[in-house]
């Protein structure tokens, strides 16, 4: 029982630290892809290991978008500083 327990307060962390994710993405920092990167790679783990594996797949692609948002996310803010705009 006790490991349900702890699996279950994992993944309400995951989800809450997600729904972050969402809120810094509004707000439009990119923390919010070093979130994502950790959550989505986390749920990717748990999904294969719960024999869940389309979602998995789903959540591996998820997170390699997530690293594809932190390489453009800087991308812009370099191009940004060069060019002496500021966000």
């Amino acid at each position: 029982m006790e490991k349900q327990v702890l699996f279950n307060v994992g993944t309400s962390a995951l989800t809450l630290l997600a729904l972050i994710g969402v809120v810094l993405n509004i707000k439009k920092r990119i923390e919010c892809f070093y979130i994502w990167l950790f959550t989505n790679a986390s749920w990717a783990i748990i999904d294969f290991y719960k024999d869940v594996p389309a979602q998995g797949v789903l959540f591996t692609i998820y997170t390699v978008l997530a690293l594809y948002g932190i390489l453009e996310w800087r991308k812009r803010d370099d191009d940004k500083s060069r060019s002496g705009v500021q966000n």
